[in-house]
């Protein structure tokens, strides 16, 4: 039997990225809406704004998918956290 071994400090550290790349789409998001502002004429400026909806659809589901994620894995350390406390205490006798 091999065992089971969990690095709850690389949960938490990928938790963490996922909360800065979240982060970085949002900021990334304005360069669209930006672009999308009414600047450009005509067919351009219409299809900028069909890309922009789109966009932002998008954005709000990924978004909410990394949040989902972030906080899953933190409680995934903790859990993990928990699980080996308790049979530290187990094993101690406690």
């Amino acid at each position: 039997m091999s065992a089971l071994f969990v690095d709850t400090e690389a949960l938490g550290a990928l938790a963490d990225r996922m909360a800065r790349t979240r982060d970085e789409v949002t900021r990334a998001s304005a360069l669209v809406g930006d672009c999308a502002g009414g600047r450009a004429a005509g067919l351009v400026s219409a299809a900028l704004a069909d890309f922009d909806d789109h966009w932002r659809y998008g954005l709000k589901r990924i978004v909410a998918n990394l949040d989902d994620c972030q906080r899953a894995l933190h409680q995934a350390a903790a859990a993990y956290d928990q699980v080996e406390q308790a049979i530290a205490r187990a094993a101690a006798g406690d």
